[in-house]
C-alpha cells in the first residue's frame, strides 16, 4: 500500500492531535475506553503509545515521545489515572458505585463490615470461677457418722472420710447437706 506524503503528514498530524488530547485529560477518555473494551488491560497508556508510534512510523516525529522516560507525570504512577475506573460493585451489599482511587467498598460501613467477617470471632468469656471440688463436697466418718464440708479428715475419730458427693451447709441447721438430699426430700 502506498500513501501520499501529504496525507501521511496530514494523517501523522491527526494521530499527534490524538495523542495530546489523551495525555491532557486521560481519566474521562480511559472511562470511555475501558467501557468500551470490557477491560482494564488496554487503557489511555497504551493508546497513547501506540498513536506515538504510528506518528513516529508516519515519518510526523522524530520517536522523542515514544522513547522518553517516564517521568512523574506518567500515568503509572498517577493513582486517579491507573485506578480510578467505570462503576464498580460493592462486595457487601452489591451497591453499584464509582470507585475513586483503589476503592473497594461503597461506604467506609461497608468496609468495616467486611473487615469484621475477615476477623475471626473473639474466643468466649471463661467462665467464673465457682469453689473447688473439696471445698463443695460432704464428707463422713465411717466410725461416728459425722459429715464435714469439705475437710477429708475426722477430727473426733483421727481417721480419714469417705466423700459423699456435693452439698453446702444447711441455712437453717448450719450443718452440712447433701444436694441429692435436698432433692430426694423435695419430691
Amino acid at each position: 500500500m502506498s500513501l501520499d506524503s501529504g496525507d501521511a503528514a496530514e494523517l501523522a498530524e491527526m494521530l499527534e492531535f490524538l495523542s495530546d488530547w489523551l495525555a491532557r485529560d486521560p481519566v474521562r477518555p480511559g472511562a470511555s475506553l475501558a467501557a468500551f473494551i470490557g477491560s482494564r488491560a488496554y487503557g489511555t497508556r497504551q493508546l497513547q503509545a501506540d498513536l506515538d508510534r504510528f506518528v513516529f512510523l508516519l515519518g510526523g516525529s522524530d520517536g522523542e515521545r515514544l522513547f522518553q522516560m517516564p517521568g512523574n507525570d506518567d500515568p503509572l504512577r498517577n493513582d486517579n489515572v491507573t485506578t480510578s475506573g467505570p462503576a464498580a460493585c460493592c462486595p457487601v451489599c452489591s451497591a453499584s458505585f464509582t470507585p475513586v482511587r483503589r476503592q473497594r467498598y461503597c461506604t467506609p460501613a461497608c468496609r468495616q463490615k467486611a473487615f469484621r467477617r475477615r476477623q475471626p470471632a473473639p474466643p468466649p468469656p471463661a467462665p467464673a470461677p465457682g469453689p473447688g471440688r473439696r471445698s463443695a463436697s460432704i464428707y463422713q466418718c465411717g466410725e461416728c457418722d459425722q459429715r464435714y464440708l469439705g475437710d477429708q479428715w475426722c477430727h473426733d475419730c483421727n481417721r480419714p472420710c469417705r466423700r459423699l458427693g456435693h452439698g453446702g451447709l444447711c441455712p437453717i441447721c448450719d450443718e452440712p447437706v447433701l444436694v441429692t438430699d435436698l432433692v430426694s426430700h423435695s419430691q
